[in-house]
């Protein structure tokens, strides 16, 4: 005897939550931009939010890929070990320190191949063995 095909659907009312790790990083910079409004009222103070500078933003990345690695599995179906994620978050920095040396205003998403071409030609030559 077959079951009828609902009872094989999973069916949730819940609503779909915003990841805690977004809203907790992005908590101490001020509101939203659509929670201001487009003109503000005579007489009302307006609120500037504070200057995010392209070095923090790419910190909190970095924080956010290391927390998110946290929760995911590798090929292999296990949770990806410290040092692996320590190893990559030690890479995401040194192209966020090569970054800042070049003056590169963004986040990482401003990196093009030909930029990150030219920071593992640099990283390459000034670690290889050679040095």
């Amino acid at each position: 005897m077959s079951r009828p095909p609902s009872d094989n659907l999973k069916i949730t009312s819940r609503t779909a939550l915003k990841s805690p790790l977004r809203t907790a990083t992005m908590a101490g910079f001020g509101p939203s931009p659509s929670a201001v409004p487009a003109e503000p009222a005579a007489g009302d103070a307006v609120a500037v939010a504070p200057e995010i500078s392209a070095q923090q933003l790419r910190r909190m990345q970095i924080s956010e890929f290391c927390a998110w690695l946290r929760t995911q599995t590798n090929k292999h179906k296990r949770p990806f070990q410290e040092q692996t994620i320590i190893g990559y978050a030690e890479t995401a920095r040194a192209l966020d320190r090569w970054m800042a040396s070049r003056d590169i205003d963004g986040d990482f998403t401003a990196c093009d191949v030909a930029v990150l071409n030219e920071f593992f030609a640099q990283y390459r030559a000034e670690h290889g063995q050679g040095r």
